[in-house]
């Protein structure tokens, strides 16, 4: 990847550790890095798709420089002074189909969540638009998504409800003028961005009042501070990859807590006093940690909307998974489970699931009631069949069946509307034969990967 660290033509602008520049052709690379990852580009547009090619990377980089021409306005690239990485994406453009509306967004690297990243680079832009004479910004995005949000409050925006009126969809809308305070300039200097990307699926009210956040990650601890305990205030607790083995039951009392983050740490267990907070209601993270269970006490979390236990050792979800009934997003990827519960069929507002990397080898009937399901990963088990649970998602747009054991499909796959959302059913690395007329239909729509 290029690395300017210092100005030059390409150069529209920089902060205390950022230069906002140009993409250039010599960024293919650590573009198609960011924008194949699926947890960036599915809150991008209105149907997401995350690069499948490198050679997409070119197009999109192509598409930048032509949305760049005007001086006043572009989709540039966000890399670091200290190490010249690309981190992701600043936009600052016209809205599509509108009266000169401009819009701010922004697209990040997964590896620089959480760093103020977003928040830096979007404050430099708004700076920049307003020196240039605009007398309003706005930001879009998807009213579920509330890492994004956050960032906007925390750069002063307010929040103008939904609107339908650009990019096909329904959306939340925050507005900005020159003099806007920002959450930093009211004090809350500890309160950091976890963001990920502006305009696309899925967890807050966005009306919500600002985030006060802790942000521990990366940083070194034999234990948690028992001074976290006393900040009662924090909405928001993240202790990604900090080292810690326990979580103490001080953790009760931090009731306002929304969202919390554990993942890539060595818990082996959790306190019950975790699943008293009832409050949670965004984020609970818990990937990459040597858990071999979870509790049934986590029944009690019913406002919880994204939940991520991936990377661990479970060998069985809780018989009463389904009583997280505001669930929208659950990734159980590369852990143990041979079955899942019946109850999942309960979790009617699901969109996502993952389960990558586990030992299933057939699905429960309740699943055909999962009827708000748009994305389901199962690649890498152990299904002999495409499970005719699956047949009646009238919303599901990508399965993902890799690397599976299926020899026989199903005669439902060829009915008249059958999937009728599907844009991706991805059967490599199973014995299936590509001329089976079942998956002529599907061949034909366009969405079928067999090769």
């Amino acid at each position: 990847m290029a690395g300017t660290t210092e100005p030059g033509p390409d150069v529209v602008l920089t902060t205390e550790r950022l230069v906002v520049r140009h993409w250039t052709m010599d960024d293919q690379d650590r573009a198609f890095d960011i924008y194949s990852r699926w947890e960036v580009a599915r809150w991008i547009g209105r149907t997401s798709r995350a690069m499948a090619e490198p050679e997409e990377a070119r197009a999109f980089i192509e598409r930048c420089r032509k949305r760049s021409t005007d001086p006043r306005y572009g989709a540039w690239a966000i890399e670091r002074r200290d190490t010249g990485t690309i981190v992701g994406t600043i936009l600052l453009v016209p809205l599509p189909d509108g009266d000169g509306e401009i819009e701010v967004g922004w697209h990040l690297h997964p590896d620089s969540w959480g760093q103020g990243i977003a928040t830096e680079a979007a404050r430099a832009v708004l700076a920049k638009g307003f020196a240039d004479g605009l007398t309003e910004i706005r930001a879009v995005l998807n009213p579920d998504n509330a890492r994004s949000a956050a960032v906007c409050r925390r750069l002063g925006m307010t929040s103008a409800g939904l609107t339908d009126r650009w990019y096909g969809q329904r959306l939340a809308e925050f507005r900005i003028g020159p003099d806007a305070p920002t959450e930093r300039a009211a004090g809350l200097t500890d309160t950091t961005d976890a963001t990920d990307a502006t305009g696309a699926t899925d967890a807050a009210d966005v009306t919500d009042a600002a985030d006060v956040t802790l942000n521990l990650w990366r940083r070194p601890l034999d234990e948690i501070p028992a001074e976290v305990w006393d900040r009662t205030e924090l909405t928001v607790l993240i202790l990604a990859d900090t080292g810690i083995r326990e979580l103490p039951s001080g953790i009760g009392r931090l009731t306002k807590l929304r969202t919390i983050d554990l993942g890539h740490n060595q818990l082996a267990a959790l306190p019950d006093e975790l699943f008293e907070l009832t409050g949670l209601r965004d984020f609970l993270y818990l990937h990459d940690n040597a858990l071999t269970a979870l509790p049934e006490a986590i029944g009690r979390l019913t406002a919880l909307r994204y939940v991520n236990v991936g990377e661990n050792r479970i060998a069985e979800l809780p018989s009463n998974i389904g009583a997280l009934s505001s669930l929208i997003e659950l990734r159980a990827q590369h852990n143990r489970l041979t079955a899942l519960p019946e109850s999942i069929g309960e979790l009617g507002a699901l969109r996502e699931l993952w389960l990558r990397g586990n030992q299933l080898t057939a699905l429960p009937d309740s699943f055909g009631r999962l009827v708000e399901l748009r994305e389901l990963e199962l690649r890498d088990n152990a299904l002999t069949g495409i499970p005719a649970a699956l047949a009646g998602l009238p919303l599901l747009r990508r399965l993902d069946l890799r690397g599976n054991r299926i020899t026989e499909l199903p005669d439902w796959l060829a009915e008249p509307g059958a999937l009728p959302a599907l844009e991706k059913l991805d059967l490599r690395w199973n014995d299936v034969r590509p001329s089976d007329p079942r998956l002529a239909a599907l061949a034909a729509r366009g969405c079928l990967t067999l090769l």
